[in-house]
Protein backbone atom coordinates (compact mmCIF):
# COMPACT_ATOMS: atom_id res chain seq x y z
CA UNK A 1 0.00 0.00 0.00
CA UNK A 2 3.09 2.29 0.73
CA UNK A 3 4.76 1.49 -2.77
CA UNK A 4 1.18 2.10 -3.90
CA UNK A 5 0.69 5.47 -2.12
CA UNK A 6 4.23 6.95 -3.28
CA UNK A 7 3.25 5.92 -6.84
CA UNK A 8 1.04 7.75 -6.96
CA UNK A 9 1.98 10.79 -5.39
CA UNK A 10 4.73 10.75 -8.04
CA UNK A 11 1.98 10.81 -11.05
CA UNK A 12 0.26 13.65 -9.01
CA UNK A 13 3.43 15.57 -8.70
CA UNK A 14 4.68 15.29 -12.10
CA UNK A 15 1.45 16.31 -13.98
CA UNK A 16 1.71 20.00 -11.70
CA UNK A 17 2.99 23.27 -12.91
CA UNK A 18 3.61 25.45 -10.17
CA UNK A 19 4.61 28.68 -12.31
CA UNK A 20 3.41 30.33 -15.42
CA UNK A 21 4.06 33.69 -17.14
CA UNK A 22 0.15 34.97 -17.75
CA UNK A 23 -0.49 36.06 -20.79
CA UNK A 24 -1.60 39.96 -21.61
CA UNK A 25 -4.98 40.47 -23.73
CA UNK A 26 -5.67 44.00 -24.93
CA UNK A 27 -8.27 45.83 -27.13
CA UNK A 28 -5.62 47.75 -28.85
CA UNK A 29 -4.13 46.25 -31.74
CA UNK A 30 -1.03 48.93 -31.71
CA UNK A 31 0.27 47.68 -28.71
CA UNK A 32 2.00 44.48 -27.58
CA UNK A 33 2.08 44.10 -24.07
CA UNK A 34 3.91 40.74 -22.76
CA UNK A 35 5.42 39.53 -19.28
CA UNK A 36 9.27 38.26 -18.94
CA UNK A 37 8.63 36.83 -15.28
CA UNK A 38 7.35 33.73 -14.28
CA UNK A 39 4.17 34.19 -11.31
CA UNK A 40 3.19 31.70 -8.43
CA UNK A 41 0.26 29.90 -9.03
CA UNK A 42 -3.03 30.99 -6.80
CA UNK A 43 -4.58 28.55 -4.66
CA UNK A 44 -6.85 30.88 -2.69
CA UNK A 45 -8.88 33.73 -3.40
CA UNK A 46 -11.84 36.16 -1.91
CA UNK A 47 -13.26 39.34 -2.36
CA UNK A 48 -14.16 41.57 0.53
CA UNK A 49 -18.11 42.09 1.20
CA UNK A 50 -17.74 45.82 0.39
CA UNK A 51 -15.78 45.09 -2.49
CA UNK A 52 -12.46 47.08 -1.75
CA UNK A 53 -9.99 44.15 -1.46
CA UNK A 54 -8.86 40.98 -2.69
CA UNK A 55 -6.78 38.94 -0.62
CA UNK A 56 -4.96 36.24 -2.60
CA UNK A 57 -2.64 33.32 -1.61
CA UNK A 58 -0.05 31.88 -3.47
CA UNK A 59 1.52 28.19 -3.95
CA UNK A 60 4.96 29.55 -3.04
CA UNK A 61 6.15 28.39 -6.55
CA UNK A 62 5.67 24.91 -5.51
CA UNK A 63 3.13 21.80 -5.96
CA UNK A 64 3.98 20.10 -3.39
CA UNK A 65 2.75 20.02 0.18
CA UNK A 66 5.98 20.02 2.19
CA UNK A 67 7.16 22.47 0.36
CA UNK A 68 7.46 26.11 -1.08
CA UNK A 69 6.86 29.36 0.58
CA UNK A 70 3.89 30.77 0.28
CA UNK A 71 2.15 34.13 -0.04
CA UNK A 72 -1.10 36.00 1.60
CA UNK A 73 -1.69 39.62 -1.03
CA UNK A 74 -4.02 41.75 -0.51
CA UNK A 75 -5.09 44.20 -3.25
CA UNK A 76 -6.98 47.37 -2.83
CA UNK A 77 -9.49 46.91 -6.10
CA UNK A 78 -10.56 50.39 -6.33
CA UNK A 79 -7.11 51.42 -6.80
CA UNK A 80 -6.00 48.50 -8.57
CA UNK A 81 -2.86 48.47 -6.31
CA UNK A 82 -1.00 45.70 -4.31
CA UNK A 83 -1.13 46.95 -0.43
CA UNK A 84 0.95 44.06 1.15
CA UNK A 85 2.49 40.73 0.39
CA UNK A 86 2.86 39.06 3.48
CA UNK A 87 5.33 35.63 3.15
CA UNK A 88 3.38 32.40 5.22
CA UNK A 89 5.91 30.74 7.45
CA UNK A 90 5.46 26.82 5.78
CA UNK A 91 5.93 25.61 9.85
CA UNK A 92 2.34 26.79 10.00
CA UNK A 93 0.71 25.29 6.97
CA UNK A 94 1.87 23.25 4.08
CA UNK A 95 -0.67 24.94 1.17
CA UNK A 96 -2.80 28.35 1.87
CA UNK A 97 -6.11 26.26 -0.36
CA UNK A 98 -8.52 28.48 1.68
CA UNK A 99 -8.83 32.17 2.52
CA UNK A 100 -11.90 34.83 3.91
CA UNK A 101 -12.26 38.66 4.86
CA UNK A 102 -14.30 39.60 7.77
CA UNK A 103 -16.94 41.87 7.08
CA UNK A 104 -15.33 44.88 8.93
CA UNK A 105 -12.45 44.05 6.62
CA UNK A 106 -10.31 43.79 9.80
CA UNK A 107 -9.47 40.22 9.63
CA UNK A 108 -8.47 37.43 7.21
CA UNK A 109 -8.70 33.75 8.28
CA UNK A 110 -6.70 31.16 5.75
CA UNK A 111 -7.23 27.41 5.27
CA UNK A 112 -4.17 25.08 4.78
CA UNK A 113 -3.30 21.48 3.68
CA UNK A 114 -0.72 19.71 5.95
CA UNK A 115 -0.09 16.39 4.07
CA UNK A 116 -0.08 14.20 6.93
CA UNK A 117 1.42 11.47 5.63
CA UNK A 118 5.22 13.50 6.04
CA UNK A 119 4.67 13.39 9.34
CA UNK A 120 3.20 17.29 9.99
CA UNK A 121 0.18 16.81 11.89
CA UNK A 122 1.93 19.09 14.31
CA UNK A 123 1.61 22.21 12.17
CA UNK A 124 -0.90 24.87 11.67
CA UNK A 125 -3.08 24.77 9.02
CA UNK A 126 -6.13 27.16 10.08
CA UNK A 127 -4.84 30.61 11.17
CA UNK A 128 -6.30 34.14 11.98
CA UNK A 129 -4.39 37.49 10.24
CA UNK A 130 -4.86 40.84 11.62
CA UNK A 131 -4.93 42.47 8.02
CA UNK A 132 -4.57 45.94 8.92
CA UNK A 133 -1.56 45.37 10.40
CA UNK A 134 -0.41 42.78 8.03
CA UNK A 135 0.35 40.14 11.20
CA UNK A 136 0.06 36.88 12.12
CA UNK A 137 -3.11 36.95 15.05
CA UNK A 138 -3.37 33.21 16.20
CA UNK A 139 -2.30 29.84 14.81
CA UNK A 140 -4.69 26.79 15.59
CA UNK A 141 -2.48 23.46 16.01
CA UNK A 142 -5.32 21.76 17.40
CA UNK A 143 -8.76 20.93 18.68
CA UNK A 144 -11.07 18.66 19.56
CA UNK A 145 -12.40 16.94 16.34
CA UNK A 146 -9.64 18.54 14.10
CA UNK A 147 -7.92 15.30 12.21
CA UNK A 148 -4.61 17.48 11.02
CA UNK A 149 -4.94 17.52 7.68
CA UNK A 150 -6.44 20.50 6.05
CA UNK A 151 -9.15 23.18 5.56
CA UNK A 152 -10.29 24.13 2.21
CA UNK A 153 -13.64 26.25 2.61
CA UNK A 154 -13.61 28.98 4.71
CA UNK A 155 -16.24 31.17 5.27
CA UNK A 156 -17.72 34.12 7.49
CA UNK A 157 -21.33 34.64 8.61
CA UNK A 158 -22.33 37.95 6.95
CA UNK A 159 -23.30 39.29 10.71
CA UNK A 160 -19.54 38.81 11.23
CA UNK A 161 -20.29 36.95 14.89
CA UNK A 162 -19.06 33.42 13.55
CA UNK A 163 -16.35 31.81 10.91
CA UNK A 164 -16.87 28.14 9.70
CA UNK A 165 -13.89 26.04 8.70
CA UNK A 166 -14.28 22.44 7.05
CA UNK A 167 -11.72 19.91 6.44
CA UNK A 168 -12.96 16.49 5.04
CA UNK A 169 -14.57 15.18 8.29
CA UNK A 170 -16.70 18.25 10.27
CA UNK A 171 -17.51 21.42 9.73
CA UNK A 172 -16.19 24.09 12.91
CA UNK A 173 -17.98 26.97 14.15
CA UNK A 174 -15.71 29.51 15.68
CA UNK A 175 -16.61 32.71 17.52
CA UNK A 176 -15.16 35.72 15.37
CA UNK A 177 -14.25 37.82 18.68
CA UNK A 178 -12.68 35.36 21.22
CA UNK A 179 -11.66 33.07 17.97
CA UNK A 180 -12.49 30.04 20.23
CA UNK A 181 -14.25 27.17 18.50
CA UNK A 182 -17.82 26.59 19.75
CA UNK A 183 -19.48 23.83 17.69
CA UNK A 184 -18.76 21.38 15.82
CA UNK A 185 -21.51 20.12 13.01
CA UNK A 186 -20.99 16.41 12.20
CA UNK A 187 -22.86 15.24 8.96
CA UNK A 188 -25.46 12.60 9.22
CA UNK A 189 -24.64 9.49 7.13
CA UNK A 190 -21.90 10.83 6.06
CA UNK A 191 -18.14 8.70 5.89
CA UNK A 192 -15.10 10.77 4.52
CA UNK A 193 -14.04 8.93 1.70
CA UNK A 194 -11.34 6.09 1.03
CA UNK A 195 -8.68 8.79 -0.64
CA UNK A 196 -9.22 11.34 1.99
CA UNK A 197 -8.00 13.71 3.03
CA UNK A 198 -7.73 14.74 -1.21
CA UNK A 199 -11.60 15.80 -0.62
CA UNK A 200 -12.61 18.44 1.56
CA UNK A 201 -16.15 19.66 2.60
CA UNK A 202 -17.47 22.47 1.71
CA UNK A 203 -19.77 24.85 3.55
CA UNK A 204 -21.24 28.24 3.72
CA UNK A 205 -23.24 30.27 5.68
CA UNK A 206 -26.92 31.12 5.01
CA UNK A 207 -27.89 35.17 4.34
CA UNK A 208 -29.56 35.41 7.72
CA UNK A 209 -26.49 33.64 9.94
CA UNK A 210 -28.92 30.83 11.11
CA UNK A 211 -28.00 28.22 8.62
CA UNK A 212 -24.52 26.09 6.96
CA UNK A 213 -25.22 24.29 3.55
CA UNK A 214 -22.55 21.83 2.98
CA UNK A 215 -21.63 19.54 0.35
CA UNK A 216 -19.13 16.74 -0.35
CA UNK A 217 -17.93 13.77 -1.95
CA UNK A 218 -20.97 11.80 -1.64
CA UNK A 219 -22.64 14.08 -3.79
CA UNK A 220 -25.56 15.27 -1.39
CA UNK A 221 -26.56 18.37 0.38
CA UNK A 222 -26.74 18.83 3.77
CA UNK A 223 -28.62 21.93 5.60
CA UNK A 224 -27.72 22.04 9.44
CA UNK A 225 -29.11 24.48 12.21
CA UNK A 226 -26.07 26.40 13.81
CA UNK A 227 -27.76 26.63 17.01
CA UNK A 228 -29.03 23.02 17.62
CA UNK A 229 -26.46 21.57 15.31
CA UNK A 230 -29.21 19.14 13.90
CA UNK A 231 -29.56 18.46 10.09
CA UNK A 232 -32.88 19.69 8.94
CA UNK A 233 -32.88 18.42 5.55
CA UNK A 234 -30.65 16.98 2.89
CA UNK A 235 -30.76 17.57 -1.20
CA UNK A 236 -30.57 14.68 -3.65
CA UNK A 237 -29.19 15.10 -7.32
CA UNK A 238 -25.27 14.80 -7.72
CA UNK A 239 -23.32 12.15 -8.27
CA UNK A 240 -20.96 10.90 -5.58
CA UNK A 241 -16.78 10.54 -6.10
CA UNK A 242 -13.65 9.56 -4.73
CA UNK A 243 -11.12 11.60 -4.42
CA UNK A 244 -12.24 14.43 -7.31
CA UNK A 245 -15.78 13.94 -7.05
CA UNK A 246 -19.10 15.00 -5.35
CA UNK A 247 -19.70 18.64 -4.90
CA UNK A 248 -17.12 21.34 -5.25
CA UNK A 249 -18.51 24.64 -5.06
CA UNK A 250 -21.69 25.79 -2.97
CA UNK A 251 -23.40 29.37 -2.78
CA UNK A 252 -26.83 30.88 -1.24
CA UNK A 253 -28.50 33.33 -3.10
CA UNK A 254 -28.50 36.80 -1.77
CA UNK A 255 -31.61 36.26 -0.70
CA UNK A 256 -31.62 32.94 0.84
CA UNK A 257 -34.00 31.40 -0.90
CA UNK A 258 -31.97 29.25 -3.46
CA UNK A 259 -29.04 27.74 -3.53
CA UNK A 260 -26.02 26.52 -5.96
CA UNK A 261 -24.06 24.00 -6.15
CA UNK A 262 -21.33 21.90 -9.09
CA UNK A 263 -19.85 18.59 -9.52
CA UNK A 264 -17.16 17.73 -11.16
CA UNK A 265 -18.68 13.75 -11.28
CA UNK A 266 -21.67 14.27 -13.51
CA UNK A 267 -20.41 17.89 -14.92
CA UNK A 268 -23.87 19.33 -13.69
CA UNK A 269 -24.69 22.57 -12.00
CA UNK A 270 -27.87 22.03 -9.67
CA UNK A 271 -29.58 24.96 -8.60
CA UNK A 272 -31.75 24.19 -4.93
CA UNK A 273 -34.85 24.97 -3.84
CA UNK A 274 -34.11 25.41 -0.12
CA UNK A 275 -37.65 25.37 1.13
CA UNK A 276 -39.07 22.82 -0.59
CA UNK A 277 -35.74 21.12 -0.50
CA UNK A 278 -36.17 20.26 -4.60
CA UNK A 279 -34.50 20.97 -7.66
CA UNK A 280 -35.38 24.35 -9.15
CA UNK A 281 -32.76 23.81 -11.94
CA UNK A 282 -30.20 21.54 -13.66
CA UNK A 283 -27.58 23.42 -15.45
CA UNK A 284 -25.91 20.87 -17.55
CA UNK A 285 -24.60 20.31 -21.36
CA UNK A 286 -20.96 21.38 -20.47
CA UNK A 287 -17.75 19.92 -21.78
CA UNK A 288 -16.66 19.66 -18.35
CA UNK A 289 -17.15 21.88 -14.64
CA UNK A 290 -14.37 23.74 -13.44
CA UNK A 291 -14.19 22.41 -9.35
CA UNK A 292 -12.76 20.02 -7.53
CA UNK A 293 -10.75 19.66 -4.86
CA UNK A 294 -8.40 22.66 -4.97
CA UNK A 295 -11.28 24.87 -7.02
CA UNK A 296 -13.65 25.42 -3.72
CA UNK A 297 -15.72 28.45 -5.86
CA UNK A 298 -16.37 28.15 -9.31
CA UNK A 299 -20.12 29.02 -9.39
CA UNK A 300 -21.24 32.87 -8.15
CA UNK A 301 -24.63 34.34 -7.55
CA UNK A 302 -24.83 38.24 -9.35
CA UNK A 303 -25.56 40.25 -6.31
CA UNK A 304 -28.89 40.48 -7.43
CA UNK A 305 -29.88 36.94 -7.48
CA UNK A 306 -30.84 36.69 -10.61
CA UNK A 307 -28.05 35.57 -12.17
CA UNK A 308 -25.26 32.96 -11.77
CA UNK A 309 -22.11 32.42 -13.38
CA UNK A 310 -20.96 28.91 -13.82
CA UNK A 311 -16.92 28.40 -14.66
CA UNK A 312 -16.86 25.87 -17.08
CA UNK A 313 -16.56 24.61 -20.71
CA UNK A 314 -18.03 27.00 -21.52
CA UNK A 315 -17.77 29.65 -18.56
CA UNK A 316 -20.88 31.55 -19.06
CA UNK A 317 -23.78 33.55 -17.43
CA UNK A 318 -27.68 32.18 -16.80
CA UNK A 319 -30.98 33.53 -15.69
CA UNK A 320 -31.60 31.36 -12.54
CA UNK A 321 -35.22 31.76 -13.72
CA UNK A 322 -35.48 30.81 -17.29
CA UNK A 323 -31.99 28.39 -17.59
CA UNK A 324 -31.26 30.50 -20.39
CA UNK A 325 -27.55 31.05 -20.94
CA UNK A 326 -27.22 35.15 -20.92
CA UNK A 327 -22.95 36.27 -21.36
CA UNK A 328 -20.07 34.19 -22.97
CA UNK A 329 -17.05 34.67 -21.37
CA UNK A 330 -14.86 33.22 -24.49
CA UNK A 331 -11.53 34.10 -22.81
CA UNK A 332 -11.98 32.77 -19.55
CA UNK A 333 -9.77 29.80 -20.19
CA UNK A 334 -7.23 31.62 -21.82
CA UNK A 335 -3.40 31.74 -21.53
CA UNK A 336 -0.98 28.75 -20.17
CA UNK A 337 -2.86 27.07 -17.62
CA UNK A 338 -1.32 25.18 -14.82
CA UNK A 339 -2.88 22.10 -13.99
CA UNK A 340 -2.74 19.88 -10.85
CA UNK A 341 -3.29 15.78 -11.58
CA UNK A 342 -4.03 16.69 -15.19
CA UNK A 343 -6.99 19.11 -14.28
CA UNK A 344 -7.37 22.67 -14.28
CA UNK A 345 -7.56 25.18 -11.07
CA UNK A 346 -9.80 28.09 -11.01
CA UNK A 347 -12.00 29.93 -9.25
CA UNK A 348 -14.94 32.60 -9.51
CA UNK A 349 -16.52 35.37 -7.88
CA UNK A 350 -18.84 38.13 -8.63
CA UNK A 351 -17.43 41.48 -7.17
CA UNK A 352 -20.58 42.92 -5.19
CA UNK A 353 -20.95 45.88 -7.57
CA UNK A 354 -22.32 43.06 -9.81
CA UNK A 355 -20.85 44.82 -12.97
CA UNK A 356 -17.59 42.46 -12.48
CA UNK A 357 -16.74 38.74 -12.09
CA UNK A 358 -13.26 37.92 -11.20
CA UNK A 359 -11.65 34.75 -12.30
CA UNK A 360 -8.59 33.32 -11.76
CA UNK A 361 -7.96 32.32 -14.95
CA UNK A 362 -5.64 29.13 -14.20
CA UNK A 363 -2.45 31.19 -15.61
CA UNK A 364 -1.21 32.57 -12.20
CA UNK A 365 -3.24 35.74 -12.48
CA UNK A 366 -6.36 37.21 -11.05
CA UNK A 367 -8.18 38.61 -14.18
CA UNK A 368 -11.50 41.13 -14.27
CA UNK A 369 -14.63 40.59 -16.72
CA UNK A 370 -17.35 42.92 -17.44
CA UNK A 371 -20.43 41.22 -16.56
CA UNK A 372 -22.69 42.21 -19.21
CA UNK A 373 -20.15 41.79 -22.07
CA UNK A 374 -18.43 38.47 -21.02
CA UNK A 375 -14.93 40.70 -21.65
CA UNK A 376 -11.72 41.22 -19.95
CA UNK A 377 -11.39 44.85 -18.56
CA UNK A 378 -7.86 43.87 -16.29
CA UNK A 379 -5.53 41.61 -14.98
CA UNK A 380 -3.74 41.31 -11.53
CA UNK A 381 -0.26 40.10 -11.50
CA UNK A 382 1.85 39.32 -8.20
CA UNK A 383 5.25 38.69 -8.04
CA UNK A 384 7.79 36.36 -5.85
CA UNK A 385 9.67 39.26 -4.77
CA UNK A 386 6.66 41.37 -4.08
CA UNK A 387 6.58 43.67 -7.06
CA UNK A 388 3.54 43.99 -8.89
CA UNK A 389 1.09 44.96 -11.89
CA UNK A 390 -1.90 45.34 -13.21
CA UNK A 391 -2.82 46.02 -16.42
CA UNK A 392 -6.00 46.98 -18.49
CA UNK A 393 -7.61 45.74 -21.50
CA UNK A 394 -6.97 49.40 -23.12
CA UNK A 395 -3.07 48.95 -22.40
CA UNK A 396 -2.66 51.11 -19.56
CA UNK A 397 -1.13 49.99 -16.28
CA UNK A 398 -0.24 50.52 -12.83
CA UNK A 399 2.72 48.59 -10.88
CA UNK A 400 4.70 48.99 -7.94
CA UNK A 401 8.02 50.50 -7.70
CA UNK A 402 10.32 47.95 -9.81
CA UNK A 403 6.95 46.36 -11.35
CA UNK A 404 7.53 47.20 -14.82
CA UNK A 405 10.46 46.10 -15.21
CA UNK A 406 8.75 42.34 -15.94
CA UNK A 407 6.42 44.20 -18.58
CA UNK A 408 7.82 44.19 -22.33
CA UNK A 409 5.68 47.36 -23.87
CA UNK A 410 5.73 47.28 -27.93
CA UNK A 411 4.05 50.39 -29.50
CA UNK A 412 2.94 50.65 -33.26
CA UNK A 413 3.60 46.44 -34.05
CA UNK A 414 1.10 44.31 -34.60
CA UNK A 415 1.47 41.00 -34.88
Amino acid sequence: MKKLALGFLLIFLASCAATVIPEISLNQSDIKMELKQEAFGIEGLTISSDGQYLLTSDNGGSVRFDSGEPALRLWDLTQGLQIFKLKYDKKYSGKIMSVAISPDNKYAVTGGYVFSSFGQIGSHPLNIWDITKGQLLKAYKTFKGFRGDEFNSISFSQDGRYFLAADWTNIYIFDAKTWNLIKTLTLEGYSPPVMAPYKSLVATFSPNNKYVLSGGPDGIVRLLDIESGREIKQFHGHKAGSMYGGICSIEFSPNGKYAVTNSIQDSNVILWDIEKGVEARVFSDFEGILGWYFSPQTVSFSPDGKQVFIYGLPSKTFDINTGKGLIDFPRAWQGKGMYVAGRNMGWAQYHPNGRHILLNSNDASVRIYDAKTGQEVAILIGFEDGEWLTITSEGYYNSSEKGAQYLSVKVGETS
